[in-house]
């Protein structure tokens, strides 16, 4: 099966069950960052393997759906596809969604990991600020190329496949501590 099956195949899947295709495809993508983020950049001999599945179930049941509401919100705003539409889609983005899609995630994580109150307020006490900092060196220029070209049935998965690096630096930060 050639490259354009495969894409055809998953266009099939993203139109008959958008849901669906969005929440295997982006629990995959988070789970095959964690799995990346242990075997490649830890010392620890023993594989976490609720860890993956924390990451799975986060970016399948949790970021797929709020992911995709997000970007029809954006789609849907008035605002032209010119650059200065797509800049203040891109502003939006980062300065609404990124600080609340990391809270979002280290609280996700934290309650998945069995964490309490007093964790999460760790957590992102000690990794929101670096992580967004270095998500705002990042993904502004990832989200100018996705809103300005990529069709918005297709955003999440073009976020989600470079974030396949994302998440593995989110898997490192998260495990810290």
């Amino acid at each position: 099966m050639n490259r354009f099956n495969i894409f055809k195949r998953y266009n099939h899947w993203l139109h008959k069950y958008p849901y669906r295709t969005n929440a295997i495809t982006t629990g995959t993508l988070f789970g095959t960052g964690d799995i990346i983020a242990q075997k490649l950049f830890t010392k620890e001999d023993q594989y976490d393997y609720k860890r993956t599945i924390r990451a799975t179930v986060y970016g399948g049941v949790i970021f797929s759906i709020v992911g995709d509401k997000w970007f029809k919100f954006l789609n849907n705003l008035k605002l032209s596809n010119s650059v200065r539409g797509t800049i203040i889609r891109v502003g939006i983005d980062q300065i609404i969604f990124a600080p609340f899609g990391l809270i979002l995630y280290y609280t996700s994580m934290t309650i998945l990991s069995g964490g309490y109150i007093k964790d999460i307020e760790h957590k992102l006490n000690n990794q929101w600020w670096p992580t967004l900092y270095t998500n705002w060196l990042i993904w502004p220029w990832v989200q100018l190329i996705n809103f300005s070209i990529v069709p918005v049935q297709y955003r999440l998965l073009c976020v989600n496949s470079i974030a396949l690096l994302w998440n593995t630096f989110l898997s490192l930060r998260n495990a810290q501590d």
